[in-house]
């Protein structure tokens, strides 16, 4: 009963955020009195919180499986972007957009899984570069940020539609960008002034 009252929450959160949804609403949704709808979650924080921590699970998954399946470089950061497309073609951006400017405690664990993933994408850009796949002057960290900025920027559906670009078409373009730059050629900034 907890998991289908969380799906009825989080597609009522997904249409009009964490604050435009009563739990009466929810409640009336699945069909249930308030006070049930109590006996299961004391609070709609606490049902948006178990979404989110659902959200953080099955990323954290996806990009697992990403990163850990072998290859080289190119192929490993290729899977990280299909995985993150699945995932941010499912998120609940009004949902996640209102609860980083409503409830940010419960964003807390969107950023805290935000920067151990950049960790993660640091370390495997590192590894790259020993491995001779990347420009020694190429600084991970900062290409890093760099990608993550624009994947969150140019994410947001908003700014898709203006656009008119899809999500995978979006992830494409920017592993493009990313491994061969503007110019489609492999050369990277560092190799042009002898990093």
């Amino acid at each position: 009963m907890r998991a289908a009252i969380l799906a009825t929450a989080a597609e009522l959160f997904a249409s009009r955020g964490y604050r435009g949804v009563t739990m009466d609403e929810i409640a009336r949704r699945r069909g249930m009195s308030k006070r049930t709808l109590y006996q299961y979650f004391a609070s709609k924080e606490e049902m948006a919180d178990s979404i989110v921590a659902g959200l953080v699970a099955e990323l954290g998954g996806v990009v697992d499986r990403a990163m850990t399946a072998g290859g080289g470089f190119p192929e490993t950061f290729g899977r990280v972007l299909h995985s993150l497309e699945a995932v941010l073609a499912a998120m609940p951006m009004t949902l996640l957009e209102d609860l980083e400017r409503h409830a940010p405690h419960i964003f807390a664990r969107i950023t805290e899984f935000r920067a151990q993933q950049m960790r993660r994408y640091i370390a495997l850009l590192t590894a790259a570069q020993a491995a001779g796949e990347v420009p020694r002057g190429v600084d991970p960290a900062l290409a890093v940020d760099i990608l993550i900025a624009a994947v969150q920027e140019t994410g947001r559906p908003e700014w898709m539609r203006r656009r008119g670009i899809g999500i995978g078409e979006l992830m494409a373009a920017i592993g493009r960008i990313f491994l061969h730059g503007v110019c489609g050629g492999p050369a990277g900034e560092g190799e042009r002034h002898g990093g």
